[in-house]
């Protein structure tokens, strides 16, 4: 039995050392060509993370448009539309105030001249926008 068994050690060992030698250049394609397909795998999966992202972009922006879409089509209470055009109407005045002081400093009669005509338009502009507010 023991000479069975050295016998079939010798033959393991015989065959293991001969199948590295006859498979070497086979191995070596086989390693490229497995290499190769990895490359491509990986290339395609690169591709469809991409894609992935741009669609999640694509439906962030969708979800995004339709909610200022909604945010547009309400207005705000009548007291909130009030105060906002009170604070539009401030700003503006203090802006021609701005203009005025300038035109005094430099003595600039013709920024003067034109500083007093931009108060009277946003007067105006700022009455009729009142009555407007003040009948709905």
């Amino acid at each position: 039995m023991l000479k069975y068994v050295k016998f079939l050690l010798i033959s393991m060992l015989a065959v293991s050392l001969s199948l590295p030698l006859s498979l070497s250049a086979n191995a070596k394609n086989d390693w490229e060509i497995k290499k190769k397909k990895d490359a491509i795998e990986k290339k395609i999966e690169r591709r469809e993370d991409r894609k992935d992202k741009r669609m999640d972009r694509r439906d962030d922006k969708k979800d995004k448009h339709k909610k200022d879409k909604h945010k547009k089509g309400k207005k705000g209470s009548k007291k909130d539309r009030i105060i906002k055009e009170n604070n539009k109407h401030n700003e503006r005045i203090a802006k021609i105030d701005r203009l005025k002081e300038l035109a005094d400093e430099k003595n600039d009669r013709a920024l003067l001249k034109k500083a007093n005509i931009l108060r009277d338009k946003e007067m105006k502009r700022h009455h009729k926008a009142m009555e407007r507010l003040k009948k709905k």
